[in-house]
């Protein structure tokens, strides 16, 4: 997996915290493409990749923020644009990969003693934004989500009601990189 890190920061830098232990934290940048020719759902991949899925490596968080853009361009025809900004976060536990859970730590429904507790967690949420195109988030419909054969953050679109368009999709995805070191 090629992911290249950004803005002077470099993959696997170790960083003291107040407690003055060491934790590796990284900020990451990479692009995934796709092109659609029908309304069938289709994950948008990385370009030239033996592994081409986005891979969580084991023990280890990322904070993601995608921009998502569709552009069937061209042609003659009236044309539009799709745009969308997803968030969310996702971790690889011990092997188990899985969009990071929601808790409310004064809410004893959702929480033991004010606690994480992963009986009562609320299961994660990815937050889709429609930025320009179909406010129904119908054409495009982005889907994110762990992908626990490939261990990986996965992202699908579908060119809903276009059964024979070509789309092109793009999607720029930020990381923040935190990995469990004892």
């Amino acid at each position: 997996m090629n992911i290249e890190p950004i803005e002077n920061n470099e993959e696997g830098l170790s960083v003291r915290t107040k407690l003055n232990k060491m934790i590796s934290a990284v900020r990451l940048e990479t692009i995934l493409t796709a092109t659609t020719t029908d309304d069938t759902q289709t994950e948008l991949l990385m370009e030239d990749e033996s592994d081409a899925h986005l891979t969580i490596p084991l023990d280890t968080a990322w904070a993601f923020e995608i921009l998502l853009l569709a552009f069937p361009g061209g042609g003659g025809v009236p044309t539009f644009a799709g745009a969308w900004k997803i968030t969310g976060a996702i971790h690889n536990n011990d092997g188990t990969v899985k969009i990071t859970d929601n808790w409310d730590a004064t809410n004893p429904s959702f929480s033991t003693g004010g606690k994480y507790d992963n009986a009562k967690a609320i299961p994660g949420v990815v937050n889709v934004e429609v930025l320009a195109g179909d406010t129904s988030n119908t054409f495009g419909d982005p889907q994110v989500d762990a992908d626990t054969g490939n261990d990986s953050l996965r992202i699908r679109v579908t060119a809903t009601n276009y059964s024979a368009k070509e789309f092109h999709w793009a999607a720029r995805v930020s990381l923040v990189e935190i990995q469990f070191t004892p």
